[in-house]
């Protein structure tokens, strides 16, 4: 397990966001009819600030079981900056239980004023026998993320590329 020592200063941030899909013949988490799904907001980034995300949890208003049987294309949720437009993944990260509570760690920042952290939940859902009736699924996310902006902290991570400043004392 790694583990990543973070300042005391550091500065938590929950953050929690709704991606509902309104059934259409499918239920198409890539449609925004109804809701954001695509390029939502969920952070205004601060210069001179190191972010660190730690964990992402999931949760939906289905049964395990439906979520599952119900996929046709697993849901996966994106992170970019607004204005520089950089992918905080390579790829998205899928959701494939319908509860879920996973280490996502990636540390990012931003130099720009005014530049958003973005989040965009893709995927499909076919109706099952128990989901008629059902408007929407509704899937939950929420983000354990840490503010750093000590200098030193700042220095480090630059300097050395998060290769041994997780060693330091804050």
């Amino acid at each position: 397990m790694i583990v990543h020592k973070l300042p005391h200063s550091s500065k938590f941030l929950p953050i929690s966001h709704n991606f509902r899909a309104v059934f259409d013949a499918v239920y198409d988490f890539s449609s925004n009819i109804g809701f954001v799904n695509i390029d939502y907001p969920i952070l205004l980034l601060q210069p001179e600030t190191i972010y660190f995300i730690d964990t992402m949890q999931t949760g939906s208003n289905l049964s395990s079981e439906s979520f599952n049987a119900a996929i046709i294309n697993a849901p996966g949720v994106t992170f970019k900056k607004s204005i520089s437009g950089d992918m905080v993944y390579s790829a998205p990260l899928y959701v494939r239980n319908m509860s879920e509570n996973r280490p996502i760690t990636a540390f990012m920042e931003s130099t720009k004023k005014d530049e958003y952290l973005l989040c965009t939940c893709t995927g499909k859902f076919r109706q099952l026998s128990d989901m008629i009736g059902l408007e929407f699924i509704n899937i939950s996310m929420g983000l354990q993320v840490y503010a750093m902006n000590s200098k030193e902290y700042q220095r480090d991570f630059r300097n050395e590329h998060n290769a041994t400043f997780t060693n330091k004392k804050f």
